[in-house]
C-alpha cells in the first residue's frame, strides 16, 4: 500500500493533482492534504473528490489516473473493467 495525497492548490488546468508519497512533483508538506494508505490510485482519487471536485492523478507518481495519459477516462470506467475481471465465469 501506499501513501496518497492531493495538492490543496489547484493546477493551471483547474484540477488538484493527486500524488504518492516521495513523488518528487509533490508541493510543500504545507500544501498537502493526506488521502490514506491505498492499493491504487484509483481509491485515492475517489476520496479525493469527496474533498475536492477536478481531481487528477499525477502524469509521474499516478500515471494511470492521470486523465490525460492514463487509460481511463472516468472512475466508473475502470470499476467496470475490474468487476469484469474478478468476475468467476459461470460453469
Amino acid at each position: 500500500m501506499a501513501r496518497y495525497y492531493v495538492n490543496r492548490s489547484t493546477q493551471a488546468d483547474g484540477d488538484h493533482e493527486v500524488h504518492r508519497y516521495g513523488c518528487v512533483y509533490m508541493p510543500s508538506p504545507e500544501g498537502w492534504l493526506y488521502l490514506g494508505d491505498f492499493e491504487s490510485c484509483v481509491p485515492a482519487i475517489k476520496k479525493a473528490k469527496v474533498v475536492f471536485e477536478h481531481c487528477d492523478g499525477c502524469y509521474y507518481c499516478s500515471t494511470f489516473c492521470h486523465a490525460r495519459r492514463g487509460p481511463i477516462k472516468t472512475h466508473r470506467l475502470v470499476e467496470r473493467r475490474h468487476a469484469r475481471k474478478i468476475t468467476a465465469p459461470s460453469l
